[in-house]
């Protein structure tokens, strides 16, 4: 992972997904409104309403990864996978439970010492390394 990947993702992937999910159920939607058979329209509708659930979930992904993106995520090697994936937990459901585990530390200061920390509460951040010569170390601030 890298600052860019998010937008990649967005942009590469998702963009594309959304603009053909949304072609499809229009398209599923015309099509159910000029079928003349009755059962026709039901499969019709039933694709449709498949179509506006995954496209619900699409919405709701993307809007999750531009707050995250718009957060700024800066993964940084020395802090770990867990901590790199704690602001990504939003969008990796089925994980949650560790990286929101790990968000909630980073939020009650548990590891000033990563860039993370540094990255989301500068202020506080910068506040302990006046008083602690590691965490100035490790902020390449001593």
């Amino acid at each position: 992972l890298t600052k860019d990947t998010l937008f990649v993702v967005q942009r590469k992937y998702l963009d594309a997904k959304l603009k053909l999910t949304r072609q499809l159920l229009a398209e599923k939607r015309e099509a159910e409104r000029v079928e003349r058979g009755a059962r026709e329209r039901r499969a019709l509708n039933k694709e449709a309403d498949e179509a506006e659930k995954l496209l619900a979930d699409l919405e709701e992904f993307a809007r999750r990864l531009k707050a995250i993106t718009e957060r700024g995520y800066d993964p940084d090697i020395n802090d770990g996978v867990i901590l790199n994936m704690a602001p990504l937990r939003e969008v990796i459901p089925s994980w949650s439970k560790e990286p929101q585990k790990y968000w909630d530390g980073l939020a009650r200061g548990d590891y000033d010492w990563a860039h993370i920390a540094m990255k989301h509460w500068p202020e506080r951040v910068r506040q302990k390394c006046r008083t602690d010569k590691s965490l100035a170390v490790a902020h390449g601030a001593g």
